[in-house]
């Protein structure tokens, strides 16, 4: 005859709030960096936007020419398995 084995052990149900973060200041997205690593895909959205140059003509250039870089401010970053990607491009 078989022995009897404890019940499983019962898993209370517990409802935990989420407090979701305030939204901010909408921001855009106009560059996109994706890296792929063998097993998932990940895509760096960024805002990168010219300088103001509100000066003569011949000085702008001087300026513009003088740049070494233009800031890039994170938006977002994903990263997704390479089926889930692909389920994302498909419906896109």
């Amino acid at each position: 005859m078989a022995e009897k084995t404890p019940d499983a052990p019962v898993v209370e149900a517990r409802i935990i709030p989420i407090e979701w973060p305030d939204v901010g200041v909408a921001v855009y997205a106009n560059n996109l960096v994706a890296q792929y690593d063998g097993d998932s895909v990940r895509l760096v959205f960024t805002q990168v936007s010219p300088p103001y140059l509100t000066m003569k003509k011949s000085e702008k250039k001087k300026r513009l020419d003088s740049l070494k870089h233009v800031k890039a401010i994170r938006v977002a970053e994903l990263a997704v398995p390479l089926e889930r990607f692909r389920v994302m491009v498909d419906m896109l």
